[in-house]
């Protein structure tokens, strides 16, 4: 058994690439990140790619603004989102973390 690449995720996040280039510059992403998709998500999923050594807090507060505004508009704004560490943690970041209906806080 061999490894087959998928040919149409790479094909699709190429597309997806292309598509946000100034969104995704003006956001300060690493284009190491963006190598292709699996890069991609690992940072969506953790927040940080430790092999391409890239993390939230290397951005500007003004690219982590952009950055969140970027993911929400991409991926939503709710627990089951593919973005959903990257967004808590930068408003963490920029002290904006909101409030947890269930503790009261």
């Amino acid at each position: 058994m061999s490894f087959r690449h998928d040919g149409k995720k790479s094909h699709a996040f190429n597309q997806w690439k292309a598509r946000n280039r100034s969104d995704l510059l003006r956001c300060g992403v690493s284009p190491s990140v963006l190598g292709d998709w699996r890069d991609w998500w690992y940072f969506l999923e953790h927040g940080e790619h430790p092999v391409a050594r890239f993390n939230l807090t290397d951005l500007s507060p003004e690219q982590r603004e952009a950055m969140e505004t970027f993911l929400v508009r991409e991926y939503g704004d709710d627990a089951c989102s593919a973005a959903h560490v990257c967004i808590i943690v930068l408003r963490g970041l920029a002290g904006r973390v909101r409030a947890n209906a269930e503790d009261g806080t």
